[in-house]
């Protein structure tokens, strides 16, 4: 095994290291439930077309105005407070905190996360505080703990995702949040946004509204890997005020100039099949999510109930989660998502969607099995 320099190893998160990187935690297995994406099968549903003649133009201003006129309706919002981008909902969340954010801001970011979330903020130059959402309280953000945070702070950006990733549980007080926030914001000339990452929203099953159709002190960025499927398509959306679309997008022209025409062809593509799509995704969930609740249940393994998404969090038998998951790699050939990858030791992510149904019911019997032989 090649040796990485450590100066190369410094250089980043140790959370992303480990996820990107490390050649055992990531091998691959036959009965894989590492990741989070959704169904493999949405890009057979979808009669998509190429027109080569699409790449002989290009549209600025973060989507053509058909695109976002026939998107707006889907998330509440009106055409001038949308901005598509090519790259993805990762993408999209960079875009807005370096547009935003500086050297010297603060920026608040929850705790367990998926990382890039972190690595983006910190590339701004801004220090990082951690919004701890805690296991004990089902991964909630109590009002007091944020409103306690702005004033001690006085942040320029807080950063969360809705549904939470790894636990997949969703916000339950957002519109509190948010008036919190405006009360804060009062009188200040630079404001402090909540962006949510919102890209597992369409498959939670309980009703989301986009953030940033509830104040316009919020910013909602969106994908469509995991409700849909569609990793390939590089489909980055974000939401907010007009304001602040253009102050967003004044930083994307400099960086990506323009989106790809080929690319907002097939977004286009996608919302027009987007409704009947989205209801048969949404009765694969909620048959996959009982299929491996149940499973956990009867195996008497302790789980986070999840409202919908691809994923769920599990507790595990040892703190030692990277041991866990290599053991059970070496044995079944089947694995899960530690959760350090995520800074929450002792749990694993339990993924459920993008894969064949095949391959989850091996996963996931390998699972129950190893926990039950791992715990004696």
């Amino acid at each position: 095994m090649s040796t990485v320099p450590p100066s190369t190893l410094t250089s980043r998160s140790p959370l992303l290291w480990q996820y990107a990187n490390r050649e055992n935690i990531r091998r691959n297995v036959t009965g894989d439930l590492r990741g989070s994406d959704g169904p493999l099968d949405t890009c057979n549903r979808i009669p998509f077309t190429f027109d080569a003649s699409k790449l002989s133009t290009s549209f600025h201003g973060g989507g053509n105005a058909e695109l976002r006129k026939k998107a707006a309706p889907h998330y509440g919002v009106k055409p001038e407070e949308m901005l598509f981008i090519n790259g993805g909902c990762s993408q999209a969340n960079h875009h807005v905190v370096h547009a935003l954010a500086t050297k010297g801001d603060v920026i608040i970011v929850e705790h367990p996360v998926y990382d890039p979330l972190v690595e983006s903020s910190k590339a701004t130059g801004s220090s990082i505080v951690p919004l701890n959402r805690l296991p004990e309280e089902e991964f909630q953000i109590p009002s007091e703990r944020f409103e306690e945070l702005l004033k001690s702070h006085e942040p320029r950006l807080i950063v969360v995702s809705n549904l939470h990733n790894p636990s997949c549980v969703a916000l339950e007080n957002l519109e509190e949040m948010l008036h919190i926030l405006e009360k804060f914001n009062e009188g200040r000339s630079r404001p402090c946004y909540l962006v949510v990452d919102e890209v597992y929203r369409d498959l939670a099953t309980v009703k989301i509204p986009t953030a940033a159709s509830l104040s316009p002190y919020a910013i909602t960025t969106f994908g469509l890997s995991k409700s849909y499927g569609l990793s390939g398509l590089r489909h980055g959306l974000i939401l907010a005020s007009a304001p602040v679309i253009d102050v967003i997008l004044g930083y994307y022209t400099i960086v990506g100039v323009c989106n790809s025409s080929l690319s907002e062809s097939l977004w286009s593509q996608f919302y027009d099949h987007r409704d009947r799509v989205l209801k048969e995704n949404r009765e694969t969930q909620k048959r996959r999510q009982r299929k491996v609740e149940s499973a956990l249940k009867s195996n008497g393994i302790p789980f986070f109930h999840p409202d919908g998404g691809t994923c769920l969090l599990v507790k595990l038998p040892t703190e030692n989660d990277t041991d866990f998951v290599l053991q059970m790699m070496d044995k079944y050939d089947s694995a899960v998502n530690p959760g350090t990858n995520f800074g929450i030791k002792g749990h694993a992510r339990l993924g459920y969607m993008n894969i064949s149904e095949e391959v989850l019911d091996k996963g996931l019997a390998d699972f129950c099995t190893h926990y039950k032989s791992y715990q004696q």
